[in-house]
């Protein structure tokens, strides 16, 4: 019965911290493609102000995108190793991994949060202690 608890402790943070890790992509990006779309906005106003012109995307915007995307594929690996967690049991320890190991990739990104990725590592742990 304890092991039963255990499994789903772990499927109920993995899910939680791996929707958090996919929002938190999904923020970045559009925050980075935001910030680029008022770009030409910002950028008249600072020529103006300073007398140098901005241009383009940078590559803070390409950062920023980049950790987003970090950030999206990691949560859909982190989501996917918890339903595959909940449906293969006896696989835990390759899943808990898994999940383990995107949800500190994810740190690269935004870490869902930073919220997310503590739960995604919580819940990796515990598949692998389970």
């Amino acid at each position: 019965m304890a092991e039963e608890t255990d499994e789903d402790g772990a499927f109920l943070l993995s899910l939680i911290g791996g929707v958090l890790i996919l929002i938190g992509g999904f923020v970045v990006c559009g925050l980075a493609l935001m910030w680029s779309l008022g770009m030409p906005f910002m950028g008249s106003m600072m020529e103006h102000m300073t007398g140098y012109m901005m241009e383009g995307f940078g590559l803070l915007g390409w950062l920023s995108c980049a950790a987003g995307l970090i950030g999206i594929v990691s949560g859909i690996i982190v989501l996917y190793g918890a339903f595959t967690l909940r449906s293969s049991p006896k696989e835990r320890t390759t899943w808990g991994a898994l999940i383990l190991a995107f949800s500190l990739i994810s740190l690269l990104g935004s870490g869902g949060f930073l919220i997310g990725a503590i739960l995604g590592i919580l819940g990796g742990i515990l598949a692998l202690a389970g």
